[in-house]
This record gives structure tokens, sequence and C-alpha cells, in this order.
């Protein structure tokens, strides 16, 4: 207790001197960080979207913004490879145009920007394992991480590509039991996570803001989130 109890007068402290402005990480959107004060240790958070709509991309923005901040993040891309993740990063930061690099009609002047990127990237605590495996495999290899780079934030991409271990009754079960293993990892490993999760077709075609409850295939996201 008394380990918090001091860690807590700390937080106080920074008010006290005026640079108390989130108790959390930033994430480098400014709403977002005022909504949800920062990024928390042993907080798991779902960032949701229907396929195709940003997801990844606005993840990689924040993971960006916060080793850009000098903290060290572990990725777990289970739908992109490592290259393509870096890629992405890259051409963001750089504000590149990705889809003309992909189709080779990218112009030469775009290239001094590309390598101002790298070297900003250059050096930045950013970690991807963009292996396939069960919540267990990623616990470990996480725990893995945290030893060795000393990891401030965890980001997997997305959750429901996670194998599943055993036998299941149903789908949901097996993304219930997953969604729990994210959140025994953010407790484990008392850093940040940040799930990326995919929606319901119903929300797409629906004109209201999406809610919780259209994450797909288990409630069990929004209730450990």
């Amino acid at each position: 207790l008394d380990g918090h109890l001091q860690s807590f007068m700390d937080e106080m402290d920074n008010y006290s001197y005026g640079s108390g402005n989130i108790t959390g990480i930033a994430t480098g959107f400014t709403y977002l960080d005022k909504m949800i004060g920062g990024l928390h240790p042993a907080e798991m958070m779902v960032l949701a979207g229907r396929p195709g709509m940003g997801k990844t991309s606005i993840g990689m923005n924040i993971v960006e913004n916060i080793i850009l901040n000098k903290k060290s993040v572990g990725v777990f891309s289970l739908e992109m490879s490592s290259m393509e993740l870096v890629r992405r990063l890259i051409f963001a930061r750089a504000k590149g145009n990705f889809q003309k690099y992909r189709t080779g009609y990218m112009e030469k002047n775009a290239l001094p920007a590309l390598a101002n990127a790298v070297a900003e990237f250059s050096g930045k605590g950013l970690h991807i394992d963009d292996e396939y495996g069960t919540i267990t495999d990623i616990r470990a290899r996480a725990r893995r991480m945290k030893a060795i780079y000393n990891i401030d934030v965890v980001v997997i991409d997305y959750a429901q590509l996670i194998q599943g271990e055993g036998k299941y009754s149903s789908r949901e079960n097996e993304v219930a039991k997953i969604s729990m293993g994210i959140k025994q990892l953010a407790k484990d490993l008392e850093v940040p996570v940040i799930a990326l999760a995919q929606m319901n077709r119903e929300s797409e075609r629906d004109t209201r803001a999406p809610k919780m409850s259209d994450i797909r295939e288990s409630g069990h996201l929004e209730q450990d989130a």
C-alpha cells in the first residue's frame, strides 16, 4: 500500500507544480486524452471499427506519438507483416501517398520526406511481433518484451485474430477467453493494452453512431475494457 500511496503523492506533486495535465501516457490525440486521461497501467482499451475503416492507421498513429515521446511500445500484428506496418508508419509520418508507392506511381520528390521520417524513427522504441499464436503465446512473448525492452504500452492488431485454445461451445465463448487473457496481460505487465477489434456488419448499415455492443463476436471485449 505504501508504494501506491507514494505514487499518488507524486501525482499530486505534479499538479501542485502545474505539470499535471493527464495522469496517463498521452495518445497524441488531444480530445481523446482529455476524455480518458491518457493510457493507464493495467488498463485494457478497445479500438473498434469495420474492415478498411482505419483501425490500424489510428492505432499506429497512437504508436507513433508514443514512441516519438521517448516511450516504448510492443505491437502484436496478427493482420499485417512487421515490414508492412513499418512502411505504413513511415508514409503516415511523411504524409506520403502509400497507394501510389504500392502501385509504382510515387513521385521522386516524395523521397526526402520519407528519408526524414526514417531518421525520426531511427533508434525509437518500437518492437513488432507479427507471429500468430494463442493468447497464452502472446502473453509469454509480451512478458519477454517487457523484460528485454521495458515496453510502456502494448497494441494488439487485432483481438479476433488471436487463436483459440482447446474446444469451445461457441465462438463467443472463445473470444471471451481471449478477451480475459488480454485483460490479464495488462494487469500482469502493469501497462496499458490497446486491443483493436472488428465490429459487426449491422453497425455498417445503420446511420446511428456505433455502440460498444456492435463489437463483433463477444460482449466480453466491451466488458473487460
